[in-house]
């Protein structure tokens, strides 16, 4: 049979990433008193696995936020979003556009004549961004961090479903996470290691009067390989591996200004929802980006603008 929706998908696929496999956990402690029911994977928000999972999260797994879902016609959006580790591992150097392109062959990989399409997209809207100063803040400025006041960059998606499918989200975001960037990322090879994909990816970046040991390349070399571009391979591909080989635990029904600025949330909702003020979203989808409202009244739209990358005293 042809695969035409997401719980066919689902029930054919077989997952291949046997090394690292993610043990799910679900837990949602961003919920407020006053929120209507919200659409997830499936009564997670009862799961009796809570304390369990934030066990595992304070243990040194990988935490992925899960926003409320964004209904947008006859589809359903969730931005997904790794998050911060002060104190643990930061895949800095593993860019959107490198996690896209890699991401994207993956999906090309997979593809079957009974599944010439996956019922669900994400892969090309990987990308990163700089967390906002602090959850849901009035300020709406980029988190600084350091001497030298420097944003703090996560990566984000977006998934998009059939709103039919939408109790799927759970199972599709594990299969995301075992299929693709754990398949990706957490598997040793001998050949196209992760750490050579990056150092390669970085290495494109360098425009083509590039001073030695200048840009992120130059960087990279020299932090894992003392200058040597095969050691800091190696090294690199040791940390990727570690890193994506940790459980996951899954932080669902998160709002967007949780993580996103003011601005990112306006840019999110114009491509993503194709608004054009505030007025073309429900109370439902305003309240998914601002956990204050409507308590709190929604920035204006026109005078939304992007800070400086820069640092500021």
């Amino acid at each position: 049979m042809f695969i035409t929706n997401v719980t066919d998908f689902l029930f054919m696929i077989v997952v291949s990433c046997n090394s690292g496999k993610s043990k799910r956990s679900d837990v949602s402690n961003d919920k407020d008193e006053d929120d209507e029911g919200s659409v997830d994977g499936g009564g997670m928000f009862n799961d009796p696995n809570f304390k369990k999972a934030l066990k595992t999260a304070s243990q040194g797994g990988i935490i992925v936020g899960v926003s409320k879902p964004f209904k947008h016609g006859d589809e359903v959006k969730y931005v997904v979003v790794f998050e911060n580790e002060e104190k643990g591992p930061r895949m800095y150097f593993l860019k959107g556009p490198h996690y896209c392109e890699l991401l994207a062959m993956r999906t090309e990989d997979r593809k079957t004549p009974f599944a010439p399409t996956n019922p669900f997209t994400f892969e090309e809207t990987v990308q990163g961004i700089n967390l906002r100063d602090s959850p849901s803040s009035t300020t709406s400025r980029y988190q600084r961090v350091g001497t030298n006041n420097k944003t703090v960059e996560v990566t984000i998606f977006t998934v998009t479903l059939p709103y039919s499918e939408r109790s799927n989200i759970g199972s599709v975001l594990e299969l995301i996470m075992n299929d693709y960037f754990k398949y990706l990322f957490a598997r040793k090879r001998n050949v196209n290691t992760a750490g050579e994909l990056a150092l390669n990816y970085a290495k494109q970046l360098l425009p083509e009067n590039a001073k030695p040991g200048s840009g992120l390349y130059g960087h990279l070399v020299q932090r894992y390989g003392d200058g040597n571009s095969d050691t800091a391979a190696k090294h690199m591909t040791a940390e990727i591996n570690k890193y994506w080989n940790r459980d996951i635990t899954y932080v669902y029904d998160c709002h967007l200004d949780k993580y996103m600025v003011n601005y990112d949330i306006k840019k999110w909702v114009q491509y993503n929802l194709g608004a054009t003020s505030w007025d073309d979203l429900d109370d439902r989808c305003k309240k998914a980006c601002f956990k204050s409202y409507p308590k709190r009244d929604i920035p204006e739209w026109d005078g939304i603008v992007q800070e400086s990358y820069l640092s500021y005293k």
